[in-house]
């Protein structure tokens, strides 16, 4: 059985085709469990977004400090610690020696502030995840 197999060429080209397409696909199977992020969808996380497009997610439970590059060469300043998020600077035009993006208050999973927005610079950072009751989920 093996021989007629083999002298068709025909079938066992096919069989060749079908071995190395496996092979492929079970590889790049392997390739994204191995190298996926693994995203906890309960965790909060920090959206960013510049212009309405998402350009940035950041876990809210590692603290660390981003420069958002916002719309036409605006810059913000995002700091994450102790599971707050908050703008600390920005570029857009100060009123007086305030600029009204870092005082829209703190971010946190469990709080009613959900959304701190930049319109100069058409940055918006809000919350996804975690405990949403009370609050704005986007």
């Amino acid at each position: 059985m093996l021989k007629k197999i083999l002298e068709n060429k025909k079938l066992c080209s096919d069989i060749i085709l079908i071995a190395v397409l496996l092979i492929v696909g079970l590889s790049a199977f392997i390739v994204y469990l191995t190298t996926r992020d693994n995203i906890d969808p309960n965790e909060a996380h920090v959206v960013v977004s510049v212009d309405g497009k998402e350009v940035a997610r950041y876990p809210l439970s590692v603290d660390g400090v981003y420069i958002i590059k916002g719309y036409n060469g605006g810059r913000n300043t995002l700091v994450i610690s102790n599971g707050e998020a908050y703008i600390s600077d920005a570029s857009c035009p100060k009123e007086g020696s305030d600029v009204p993006c870092t005082k829209q208050g703190r971010l946190t999973a469990d709080g009613m502030l959900r959304i701190i927005t930049c319109l100069p610079n058409r940055v918006t950072v809000h919350i996804v995840g975690g405990d949403t009751e009370g609050g704005l989920d986007i």
